[in-house]
């Protein structure tokens, strides 16, 4: 459980997803997975992610640390956690053009209340059948490419928030295992002399 609750957890706080509540989630009692049911980034009104509106980005809460005990939350949740905040930062190059897809479809389709299928009205404008005289609301090339440009540059903006959210949670080696210590500086510390 703790170990596949973590992954989301983090990836939840670095998409800014919101409502994550136990009304969101599922618990398979035979495996032990932790499955979310609804799992949709926070949007402010121009199209930018917005980490303030999903309040607490991981909330431990009693009932959650009742359900792993801290055995668990000290060991896999946060070792799980870590792991996957390191390997996602350091994959980031290759981790981008995927982001871009997703955040882009997510993005686009975000004003269409059937989650990103077009609604009968909107066939039917599409083709030519809806509005007054027949025409629906077409747009010009350039109200086009201002649209795309405009979402472009959304998406891109998002996908650094992401990047950076997931970068700062990673954690950093400590100075020991990175050869921070170097040779000849063994009598420097704080107390040497």
């Amino acid at each position: 459980l703790a170990s596949t609750m973590a992954p989301a957890a983090l990836l939840g706080h670095a998409l800014a997803v919101g409502a994550r509540t136990p009304a969101t989630v599922a618990l398979c009692a035979e495996s032990g997975r932790f499955e979310s049911l609804l799992f949709r980034p926070c949007y402010r009104e121009d199209g930018e992610l917005s980490p303030k509106r999903e309040g607490v980005p991981f909330r431990l809460t009693r009932n959650v640390m009742t359900l792993l005990s801290p055995l668990l939350v000290d060991g896999p949740l946060a070792s799980g956690m870590g792991a996957a905040a390191l390997a996602l930062s350091d994959a980031a190059p290759e981790l981008a053009p995927y982001l871009k897809l997703v955040l882009g479809h997510d993005l686009a389709n975000a004003g269409r209340p059937s989650g990103g299928r077009p609604t009968k009205g909107e066939v039917s404008q599409e083709s030519g059948g809806g509005g007054e005289g027949g025409g629906g609301d077409f747009k010009t090339d350039r109200e086009i490419e201002a649209t795309e440009a405009s979402l472009s540059e959304r998406v891109s903006s998002n996908r650094r928030l992401v990047l950076d959210r997931l970068i700062a949670a990673a954690p950093s080696a400590s100075p020991l295992l990175s050869g921070g210590l170097k040779s000849g500086s063994a009598g420097a510390g704080p107390a040497g002399g």
